[in-house]
Formats: C-alpha cells, sequence, structure tokens
C-alpha cells in the first residue's frame, strides 16, 4: 500500500551500452553490433570467464528480472586473439593479493593493471587479472609489484593459460629499483622570479552573449622578454588584467627582478592587455616595447589603442603620435620586415569586435619608415589579409625560399590559411589542402621538423576531450544573423548531435536572447524534438553568414615540398585539452627540434566544463616525420596556460609560462 503511489509513476528503461575499445584511448559504440538486450532496469554488472574458455563474458544483475548474462564468443572466431590470466597467493595478511600491480610488456607494448575485487556499483569480480593479447603468443616479461614493495619478473610467458604468483617468491624491492631508475627531466618547476599575480575579473561575457560557447574575455596574460637596457641581462614585460597595471621587471646581476616604471604602465591600468613585444622600431639600438589591448571588454576607446613606448638608452617613454587614430580587440603582435628595407613592420591580428561576437574583425599592417613611425598599409599591401576572419594568431617564415616571409594565420571559425609576401603585397595561397581545416585555433609554430628543406608547422587547436565533434560531414555551424528582427545579430551555433543538426544553446539561453522561442515552444519536450528549420524561419537560416568548423584536434601539419601540406593528428595526450602556445627546442639533444605544448581554457560554456586536463606536455621528435610524448613527472603547469616565453637568467635558461588570474609558473631548462 505504502508503494502503490510509487508503482503508478511512469517508468522508463534503459539500454545497456557496450563500448569497443579501439587501442588509442579511444572508445567506439557497438551496442548494436555485438549484442541486442533490449531495455531494462540494470544496476550492476561485472565481467568474468564463466567457460573457462579464455575470453570475459559479461553478468548484469536486473531489478525485477533475471539476471543478464552475455556469453563472450571472441575465442570461437576464426582470428581468435590470446590472452594471458594472473592468479594471486599472497602473505597471510592479504591472502588474494589485493592491490598487487601487473605490468605485461610485448613488443613493446605495455600493459598495465591492479588486482581489485570491487567494480562499479555492488559489484564484485574474481581476484584474477585478465590481458588480451592480440595475436601475440607470449609475453616478453610479466612484472608483478605486491603491496609494500616486493616484486618479481616472469619472462617469455606463454599465452592462453592462467599463471598463479606467489607472494613469497618475490624478491626484489621495487621502491628500490624505482630510485636506482629516476633520471633528471627536460623541465622543473622552480619558485616564480616574479613577484606578479595576473589578475582579471570573471565578466559578464555569458549574460551579455547567452549564446555563445566560449568567451572571448580573459585572453591575457601574456610576457615578452627584451635586454632594455643593453646590460646583457634579460629583462621580462607581462600583461594585466582590467584594472591591474602591467609590469616591467629589470634584472639584476645577482639574477633577481626588480619592477620599474610603475607608474608609466599604471596610467592604462584599466586595459586588458593580450600581447606584448619587445622591438627595436626607430633604429636607436634599444628595444622598444609595443603593447596592445582587448579582453570584449570595451566597445571602443582609448582601452582598444594600441600604445608605443620608445626605448632611448633604457628609459621608456609613451609615444602620443603613433596607432592614436586605431581601436582593436587584439589579439596577438607580430613584427617583419616586409620588403627587406631594413625596418620592422607590423601585423596586430584580431579576433573579434567587441559584444558582436559573429562579426568578422579587422586585421591590421602597418609600415614603419625606419624612424618608428608607422604608417597603415592594411588595405593595401594587406588587402586580401584584412577581413580574411577571427584571427588569433600569426606566425611568420619564408615558406617558397624567394628571401621574404610569408605569414601564417591561424584562428576561430576559420581555415590555417596561408599568404604569400611578394613584396608588395600579401597574396592569399591556394591549393595547399588547408582550405577545411577551420577550427577553433589558437597558435602556430613554424619549423622544418622532418629536416628536408621546407617549413612545418604545429597549430594548437580545441582539443578531442569534450562532447562536441566536428568534421566536414557534421560541422559546428555559426548562423549570423537577426532572428528576432530586433536589429542585433544573434549568433545561434549549431552541431550535429545523433546525425541531427541542433543548436548548442539550451532552451533556457536561447529565450534569453531570442524570447520569440517561449512562446513557439511551450514546453522543453515540444523544443527537444524540433528541427533546426522549425525554430528558425528556413529563409533566415539561408540568409544567415555562416562560419564553421571542421577540426577541433590539435595537428601537426607536414609540408609536402609543392606547396602543399599533409595534415597529422598529434598523439592522443596532446588532444586532452586545447593549446594556447607552443615552444620550440631539441630538449634530448639529438640534433631534431621537439615542442613543448601548454594549454587550457575556464571561460567556456558551462554545458561543456573547462577544459583543465593540460598539466604541459612534450613531443619529442621521433626522427621520422612525427612526435611521440614524453612523460615527464618532474614539471607540472596547471591552470589556463597562456603564453610561452624563454629568459636567461645567471647563464641558465627558463621558460616563463604567463597563467590567467594567478602567478607565472617558471621552469628551469636541463639541458643534460
Amino acid at each position: 500500500e505504502d508503494l502503490s503511489f510509487a508503482d503508478a509513476m511512469p517508468t522508463k528503461k534503459l539500454v545497456n551500452y557496450l563500448f569497443k575499445n579501439n587501442g588509442n584511448n579511444t572508445f567506439s559504440n557497438v551496442t548494436k553490433k555485438w549484442t541486442s538486450t533490449g531495455e531494462s532496469y540494470s544496476n550492476g554488472g561485472i565481467q568474468v570467464d564463466l567457460d573457462n574458455d579464455g575470453d570475459l563474458d559479461v553478468v548484469v544483475n536486473n531489478i525485477n528480472e533475471a539476471a543478464l548474462i552475455l556469453k563472450n564468443n571472441a575465442i570461437e572466431t576464426e582470428n581468435r586473439n590470446n590472452f594471458i590470466s594472473v592468479e594471486f597467493k599472497g602473505p597471510d595478511n592479504n591472502r588474494l593479493g589485493i592491490g598487487t600491480k601487473v605490468l605485461a610488456y610485448h613488443e613493446g607494448n605495455i600493459q598495465y593493471q591492479e588486482n581489485y575485487t570491487t567494480k562499479g556499483y555492488l559489484s564484485s569480480v574474481m581476484p584474477i587479472v585478465h590481458f588480451g593479447l592480440g595475436q601475440n603468443i607470449q609475453l616478453d616479461s610479466l612484472e608483478v609489484i605486491w603491496p609494500g614493495g616486493k616484486f618479481e619478473v616472469l619472462r617469455n610467458v606463454k599465452a592462453n593459460h592462467r599463471i598463479k604468483v606467489d607472494y613469497e617468491q618475490a624478491s626484489g624491492n621495487y621502491k628500490a629499483k624505482s630510485v636506482q631508475n629516476k633520471v633528471s627531466g627536460f623541465l622543473a618547476n622552480i619558485t616564480p622570479l616574479l613577484n606578479f599575480k595576473h589578475q582579471d575579473p570573471t565578466s559578464l561575457e555569458f549574460d551579455r552573449e547567452p549564446l555563445i560557447p566560449f568567451a572571448s574575455t580573459n585572453n591575457g596574460p601574456k610576457s615578452t622578454v627584451a635586454d632594455i637596457n643593453n646590460d646583457g641581462l634579460e629583462d621580462i614585460f607581462i600583461c594585466g588584467g582590467k584594472s591591474q597595471s602591467s609590469g616591467l621587471y629589470l634584472q639584476s646581476e645577482t639574477g633577481s627582478f626588480n619592477e620599474i616604471d610603475e607608474t608609466l604602465f599604471a596610467q592604462d591600468a584599466i586595459n586588458e592587455d593580450t600581447d606584448a613585444l619587445f622591438f627595436d622600431a626607430d633604429g636607436n639600438g634599444f628595444k622598444d616595447l609595443l603593447v596592445v589591448s582587448g579582453g570584449n571588454e570595451f566597445r571602443s576607446g582609448n582601452q582598444l589603442k594600441p600604445r608605443l613606448f620608445l626605448n632611448d638608452n633604457g628609459i621608456l617613454t609613451k609615444s602620443l603620435t603613433q596607432f592614436k587614430d586605431i581601436e582593436l580587440n587584439a589579439s596577438s603582435i607580430s613584427v617583419i620586415d616586409l620588403e627587406n628595407d631594413g625596418d620592422l613592420d607590423i601585423l596586430i591580428t584580431s579576433d573579434l569586435i567587441p559584444w558582436q561576437f559573429g562579426i568578422t574583425p579587422e586585421q591590421y599592417l602597418f609600415e614603419n619608415d625606419g624612424k618608428g613611425n608607422f604608417t597603415d598599409i592594411s588595405s593595401s599591401f594587406g588587402k586580401e589579409l584584412r577581413l580574411i576572419g577571427k584571427v588569433t594568431a600569426a606566425q611568420w617564415a619564408d615558406l617558397n625560399n624567394d628571401g621574404l616571409k610569408d605569414v601564417v594565420v591561424a584562428g576561430q571559425w576559420m581555415p590555417i590559411t596561408i599568404f604569400m609576401n611578394n613584396g608588395k603585397k600579401l597574396i592569399l595561397q591556394e591549393g595547399n589542402n588547408l582550405s577545411n581545416s577551420n577550427g577553433w585555433w589558437n597558435s602556430i609554430a613554424i619549423h622544418d621538423f622532418d629536416k628536408d628543406g621546407d617549413s612545418d608547422f604545429i597549430a594548437g587547436n580545441w582539443g578531442l576531450n569534450t562532447r562536441l565533434k566536428a568534421s566536414e560531414q557534421e560541422p559546428i555551424t555559426l548562423l549570423s544573423a537577426d532572428f528576432d528582427n530586433n536589429g542585433k545579430i544573434d549568433p545561434v551555433v549549431t552541431y550535429y548531435y545523433q546525425g541531427k543538426e541542433t543548436p548548442f544553446a539550451s532552451k533556457d539561453e536561447l529565450v534569453k536572447q531570442l524570447p520569440f522561442l517561449n512562446k513557439k515552444f511551450l514546453s522543453y519536450q515540444d523544443f527537444a524534438k524540433a528541427t533546426l528549420s522549425e525554430l528558425f524561419p528556413e529563409e533566415k537560416i539561408e540568409k544567415s553568414f555562416n562560419r564553421q568548423v571542421f577540426e577541433l584536434a590539435n595537428c601537426y601539419f607536414e609540408n609536402n615540398g609543392d606547396g602543399s601540406f599533409e595534415r597529422h593528428e598529434l598523439p592522443l595526450l596532446s588532444q586532452i585539452s586545447s593549446i594556447n602556445d607552443i615552444a620550440i627546442d631539441d630538449y634530448n639533444n639529438d640534433g631534431f627540434q621537439d615542442v613543448f605544448l601548454v594549454g587550457n581554457n575556464y571561460e567556456i560554456s558551462t554545458q561543456l566544463g573547462k577544459l583543465d586536463a593540460s598539466h604541459g606536455i612534450i613531443l619529442l621528435n621521433d626522427r621520422e616525420g612525427f612526435f611521440k610524448v614524453h612523460v615527464n613527472p618532474n614539471f607540472d603547469v596547471s591552470g589556463p596556460a597562456r603564453d610561452i616565453a624563454n629568459v636567461k637568467v645567471n647563464d641558465t635558461e627558463y621558460y616563463i609560462i604567463a597563467i590567467n588570474n594567478d602567478v607565472p609558473v617558471f621552469l628551469k631548462k636541463n639541458k643534460n
């Protein structure tokens, strides 16, 4: 009687899912292919070899129904795979050997398992570990590490049987072995050398534009390094957040850094500085400083104007004449001698127009007269580049060996794009296999990684560690149109879910900006069933200005030598988060350049959660045209890392990793 009300409630049984391990840390849904169990109320499941044939069967507990037993027929297939299982005889206080670690080595591969019986909710398995070996008929070795540190190694272990290991037979000391094998890493954390902590208050961007998948605020900080007073010591400038002064730190002979010119930079503390660069603008032998701002906080005004600080014998003075008529939400600075005339010209990129997510911003190219006076040549020399898209990064290199530096640009909702420099203008390169590389790109690094005489590049993207997927067949799309006829452009983002194009924003988010949908769809159920054309008028969709994303992976683009590039996804551990900056160095001294990657992004929709899995990663050049992950426990770069800079202190090289809303991370470079 007490349960009569509960019995009357509607019920919904669900399908149990099976996922196949693809062998590269990704999984494929094979539920329909491997079994058809129907719907049930299941609350526990285990794997166990019920028929002792060497493959693992599945037992699932169901509520108010018989248990479900799935017989595994893998061992009976024509191309059957091999296995080995391990049973444990532990000491008196742990007879089942719970917590024992087992590593199986075969043909350069390693499998690792721990002996634990508890698996999932209210489920327990036998105290046996099971390894699938594929077509391998024996293990090279099997390493067994007991709780407490005793271990033994079994060699040339034959496949397709169960072996029993005994605690009493283990004679090695794994702790001593670990200490003996420990080596220093390529990078190591040290105490930060700067008394600086980036501070950037949380913005209201998602309230202002509820339909966007990620924010464009809090993009700092960046840092830049130069010897500003020509004393042979490198100094550091680091960008501040909104309402925080940027800082210039002078290195002393003892290797300490002292802040100078606080008043000079405090004048512009309201700005959110997004990039900075030292270069000799006026040719007097001292490095001048260019600082740009953005952050999508201000629609217009002085807060969006580039600032040039001219250096006279180590003394910086803010120029009042340069860039005074330019306002942009800047994303990066690069300097280049466009015409080989000995003067350093400037490219300032932009990734958005403030408060207008879906509108294309302008990119600015400036010519230097050699005296630190800059002329805007964006509509002439940079005409094809000017409205290319929402650019976040640009790198220069001589791609065709004509003595002039060309530019590779990347950004959001756009392909990686190359412009060739003929000394008179930048010309869009076509036929390079990059036209469909549209992504949410953050960074680029150019180098001849395979030593074949041409420039390859690595590009940092969003990564593959969210529920969002993108391809040419099922892209992420940005539809920019005035969907509610209020005179304002609405950025509607769509993606594909189970083969159906659907808005990224939830109903609650959509009606904040498009209230008419509340009347059109009274319930969440009706909204969930609606197609895109039912949500928005077809003519609005057709007339919208749309951009697409086909690629979310972090990639290496190999130059084929004929002007085209071949795309390679970076190793899987490089895909666990975004890549915001890339450093190039030969960490293992083998003559081939390796890369160091940093990333993460916290300023994204709550639907996705933070991109926070990266702790910094080194990819070693395999000398065959690709990279392999180097696992280094000696450094950690957590948080939203934005930028990598190099600084030398007392003949030792360090990386400065600029972290959003935190102190910078300093890594010592070990060259041994």
